[in-house]
């Protein structure tokens, strides 16, 4: 995230920046899982787009416009370089546990976070996430809220490592299909089932997913001189439990914002 640092969506209106620690704060170049995670959070709604020119199939005429907003505005990000991930059009992403674990305990013992996403998973295979396990856990009791996106594998796939961990949120996908069906001319649509590419489970342990938020026609901020972003919009599709995840981290960081704000906690 903190190549997007310079995004004027991830700007207060004030001028702070809402990614911390970034070593560039003008930069806005980045790949588009970073942006669809950081709107789906934090995206400030000041930058005023419009469906004709960002959807120029929906038919919509000019001057129909729409803003991005987080879910949890006035939260801050941050991201390290040991869990920074190169352009998705480059093919898999594959990190070591060790980079993993790297950048959580950065995450928690040295940036001191409210709450971890991790929009990632990959297979049960006995043994090959001990370490993640134990990383995760270990944050969790720390205090610290970890959330994970359950895996986009349908209802012929378990929730995937590391949202099988008991200790951590599993994140699953909902519909929303407002923009569906703006695109295509129909005048209803029905939204909050289950999307049908969301993992559920359950585990070997008989997890199942344990919170599910909007994981499909997500829009989010993006730049098209970024590193795998459309190269004719400022704007990109978004969805898969990659987006519930930060979606529901968000959540928590408004619940973690609010009782330090209440009187009852103020008191004590």
């Amino acid at each position: 995230m903190n190549s997007l640092a310079g995004n004027p969506n991830f700007i207060r209106a004030d001028g702070t920046p809402v990614v911390l620690d970034a070593p560039d704060y003008t930069a806005d170049d980045s790949n588009d899982e970073a942006y669809g995670d950081a709107s789906s959070v934090a995206a400030q709604g000041t930058v005023v787009y419009d469906f004709s020119k960002e959807l120029p199939y929906s038919g919509l005429p000019a001057g129909c416009t729409f803003t991005l907003r987080g879910d949890a505005p006035g939260a801050s990000l941050v991201d390290t370089d040991n869990i920074d991930t190169p352009p998705s059009a480059s093919g898999a992403i594959d990190l070591s546990e060790a980079q993993v674990t790297a950048g959580i305990d950065n995450a928690v013992a040295k940036l001191h976070a409210d709450v971890i996403s991790e929009s990632y998973g990959y297979s049960n295979r006995p043994g090959s996430y001990a370490i993640h396990y134990a990383a995760n856990d270990a944050a969790v009791d720390a205090g610290v809220t970890v959330v994970a996106s359950s895996g986009d594998s349908g209802v012929s796939g378990t929730v995937s490592s590391p949202a099988s961990d008991p200790k951590i949120i599993a994140a699953g996908a909902t519909n929303t299909l407002r923009l569906n069906a703006m695109a295509y001319g129909f005048t209803g649509w029905v939204n909050n089932d289950i999307t049908p590419l969301s993992s559920g489970g359950p585990t070997p342990e008989d997890k199942v997913v344990d919170l599910v938020a909007p994981g499909y026609g997500g829009e989010a901020a993006c730049n098209p001189n970024g590193s795998d972003c459309p190269t004719n919009t400022q704007t990109e599709a978004f969805g898969g439990t990659s987006q519930s995840s930060p979606l529901i981290a968000g959540a928590a960081a408004d619940v973690i914002q609010a009782y330090r704000e209440s009187p009852l906690c103020e008191s004590r």
